[in-house]
């Protein structure tokens, strides 16, 4: 697990897990953070460990499944 210290705007409580995310739009390396909080990152690490993929992965694919209207 990706856990790092609170950021500022964080209550004391409160854990913080990111994940950045390369993107390959037009080639100029790009980068995505996502900040979770605790309980998001546990049933992200749940949900990894249950499918054996990475969270990544995970997060891609949810972006992939997005309908436009």
């Amino acid at each position: 697990m990706y856990t790092y210290p609170n950021s500022p705007s964080q209550s004391k409580k409160e854990t913080v897990k990111r994940i950045t995310i390369e993107l390959e739009l037009d080639k100029t390396g790009e980068q995505i953070t996502v900040e979770l909080a605790s309980d998001e990152a546990k049933r992200l690490d749940n949900y990894c460990n249950q499918t054996g993929k990475v969270a990544k992965d995970v997060i891609r694919e949810l972006i992939q499944g997005i309908t436009l209207i």
